[in-house]
């Protein structure tokens, strides 16, 4: 599964979807009995972003590739 789509799948289980950005992401693939726990740990991350942020903030959300597979971050902006 692309991993566009399970940065999506994550954002779309937190209440506070609305103030999570996508950004611009490698094509990656994810194996298929990954994809479960990683939607999980990242909406778990995502939530946590959203909750001890101010409400005014935006969540920007990206993975890169990297040298052994790939690397997200989320970082909280004014």
């Amino acid at each position: 599964m692309p991993l566009y789509s399970v940065l999506r799948g994550a954002m779309s289980r937190i209440l506070a979807y609305d103030r999570v950005e996508l950004d611009p992401v490698s094509e990656v693939a994810v194996v298929g009995n990954a994809v479960e726990p990683l939607i999980h740990a990242l909406a778990e991350l995502l939530d946590n972003a959203t909750a001890y942020s101010p409400p005014t903030t935006s969540v920007h959300l990206t993975a890169i590739e990297c040298r052994r597979g790939s690397r997200s971050r989320s970082r909280t902006a004014a």
